[in-house]
């Protein structure tokens, strides 16, 4: 289904339909696909509605989407779409760290929160 949602979502041999897309990344999510709940939150980022994108970057967080858990870390860290936690988001980017690829990033994340949590 995902590869479905992709072609709708890029109008790729179909024509182009981000409210299909969306009802079936929904759907596969549903049944516990972190790819297409990571979709979501890219969808929803596109469309400037944060706080839903940010719900969607947890789910997909949570199932074990690794970039999810990065990102999810930077909303926790900015308080894009949720309120600011420095605990979250240490929890996420530490949680990011230990699978490649975004491990290298998060060491220089983690310096930055350090840095930022004396600002609160």
């Amino acid at each position: 289904m995902t590869k479905a949602a992709v072609c709708f979502e890029n109008g790729w041999g179909v024509q182009k339909s981000l409210s299909s897309a969306k009802m079936l990344y929904e759907l596969t999510a549903s049944k516990g696909d972190s790819m297409a709940m990571f979709a979501l939150a890219k969808i929803a980022d596109k469309e400037q509605n944060y706080t839903h994108a940010a719900k969607s970057y947890e789910r997909a967080a949570i199932a074990g989407h690794n970039l999810g858990q990065y990102i999810l870390g930077q909303r926790y860290r900015d308080g894009h779409g949720v309120k600011r936690d420095y605990e979250k988001a240490r929890y996420w980017f530490e949680l990011s760290a230990k699978h490649p690829p975004y491990g290298k990033d998060v060491n220089a994340a983690l310096t930055q929160l350090a840095k930022l949590k004396g600002k609160r």
